[in-house]
């Protein structure tokens, strides 16, 4: 984000065409923070790649973990694994996000699926992590 847009984004909070939480979720989510802090299981290595061209924030995952090892890494972060069922359970215990992946394949496609259903939440993560999606 340039800083003209910034300052247009000020301005619009300071005359009530948007909200302070509004801007701030724009600037985060700009900086490719709050909503975009992805970490890729091991299954999914390509994937990360194509996360970066959209400019979220991903981290990838050492190979050989067990899932509770995933589960101390992931902590305040999102999750990206077609293996949502060892995790489900724990996301507000342990205070992650999980992003369900149903069916990979060209990780590009799936790069664009992810970030459509993130559009699509109300939150997108922001507020809170522990929130389930499924692509």
């Amino acid at each position: 984000m340039e800083k003209h847009e910034i300052k247009k984004l000020i301005k619009d909070a300071n005359s009530g065409r948007k909200t302070v939480d509004e801007v701030v979720d724009l600037i985060f989510e700009d900086m490719g923070r709050g909503s975009r802090i992805f970490v890729v299981d091991e299954n999914l290595i390509g994937l990360d790649n194509e996360l970066g061209r959209l400019n979220y924030t991903v981290y990838t995952l050492p190979k050989g973990l067990n899932d509770d090892e995933v589960k101390r890494k992931i902590t305040g972060r999102v999750l990206v694994t077609a293996n949502g069922g060892h995790f489900v359970a724990d996301v507000a215990n342990l205070h992650y996000g999980l992003v369900w992946v149903l069916h990979s394949g060209d990780y590009k496609v799936l790069a664009k699926k992810i970030e459509k259903a993130l559009m699509a939440m109300k939150t997108n993560f922001r507020r809170s992590v522990e929130q389930v999606i499924k692509v």
